[in-house]
């Protein structure tokens, strides 16, 4: 019975690729109002008008072959009320390079920047064509901040505590999940087609954005995983093999029950 309840997990966590690379952000090139707080790296503090990056020192080599797998653990957390704007996980190669800083308020700290390719966990609603939604997760490119393909994550970005991020990049395609238990979905949230090489060029600084506006948060990134040659999917399970595992824990209970009811 135990056995076949860990096979169901391994299934669910298959992956191509490991997290064997963490990356220290709290030695990076650090932005704007962006300060090292132990080993995390605190965005903004909870105070208006607010912009702040950290990106690796260090540029990576980009190639049209290049594949990734990249996972992340933040927290928007808002005194009072509702909080904003946002913070963002961005691949860039601008001339400013790891200084690069976009715009505060709705531009979530990537506003602004070119070259490159971002995902946005967006908790304020800016209008414009995609930023209605109060409640989303974007990709963007080139500093746009209209999102090519935006998802509401279901969970509430506003104040989270922690949460974890998965972003892929197969060469072709780039795939987003989150989620506040830090197990990776089975499902992406949303994903698109990129052509990294030909946004960022040949070169590329990873790292994030955050900014408050009117309103405020407290926005952090706990530590930032990274490895090249790589991506991790979610290998669904085998038709039939829920319902299997189902009818086994069934028989577990019925069969203690029984017991039960012989002494």
């Amino acid at each position: 019975m135990k056995n076949a309840f860990i096979l169901g997990a391994s299934l669910l966590c298959l992956s191509t690729g490991a997290f064997a690379a963490s990356i220290d952000l709290t030695t990076g090139t650090l932005n704007g109002n962006a300060s090292v707080s132990g080993t995390d790296v605190e965005l903004t503090e909870a105070i208006q008008s607010q912009r702040g990056s950290v990106f690796t020192s260090t540029a990576s080599s980009i190639s049209s072959t290049t594949t990734f797998s990249a996972n992340f653990t933040y927290s928007i957390s808002t005194p009072s009320g509702g909080g904003a704007d946002g913070l963002a996980f961005v691949i860039q190669n601008s001339s400013a390079g790891s200084g690069a800083l976009g715009s505060a308020g709705g531009g979530l700290g990537y506003g602004g920047i070119d070259q490159s390719v971002t995902v946005e966990f967006d908790n304020w609603n800016n209008g414009g064509i995609d930023d209605n939604l109060e409640n989303h997760v974007g990709i963007n490119v080139d500093g746009n901040l209209d999102s090519i393909v935006t998802a509401d994550p279901v969970f509430d970005l506003d104040n989270v505590s922690m949460a974890t991020a998965w972003v892929d990049y197969d060469g072709t395609t780039l795939s987003v999940a989150t989620s506040t238990d830090g197990i990776r979905p089975m499902v992406d949230l949303l994903s698109t087609n990129i052509d990294l090489s030909s946004i960022v060029g040949s070169l590329a600084f990873f790292g994030f954005t955050a900014a408050t506006g009117g309103e405020i948060a407290v926005h952090t990134i706990h530590d930032f995983n990274l490895e090249f040659g790589s991506t991790v999917t979610p290998i669904p399970l085998p038709a039939g093999l829920p319902l299997l595992g189902g009818g086994l824990l069934l028989m577990g209970w019925l069969g203690r029950k029984q017991r039960s009811l012989a002494s």
